[in-house]
């Protein structure tokens, strides 16, 4: 029953992991895109997303907002997929912080 009930948890962390990435990487070009957009394009409270988060992640949102920029910028540079160039508008919220 509890591995069960485990591997629900898993499923729904993952799928809210995985709809939040979606969300980022969507508009991975708008330099402003933060925890309020986030929770807009996911169907959340902002309290809700950040709680969810935090338990999952122990990061906050806007940690984790940047984390998968980053990741996904450095994807595109390691394929060649994107020059530095075209990664900027990604990497810009970096330096609004």
């Amino acid at each position: 029953m509890t591995e069960t009930v485990n591997k629900t948890l898993k499923h729904s962390y993952q799928a809210l992991i995985d709809k939040v990435k979606k969300a980022v990487e969507s508009n991975l070009e708008l330099r402003q895109f933060g925890v309020e957009d986030l929770a807009r394009e996911v169907g959340m409270s902002r309290s809700l997303i950040y709680r969810k988060l935090r338990s999952i992640s122990n990061q906050s949102v806007s940690r984790f907002i940047r984390e998968i920029r980053l990741d996904k910028a450095m994807e595109l540079l390691k394929q060649n997929e994107g020059s530095v160039s075209e990664v900027r508008p990604i990497l810009l919220c970096f330096l609004s912080k």
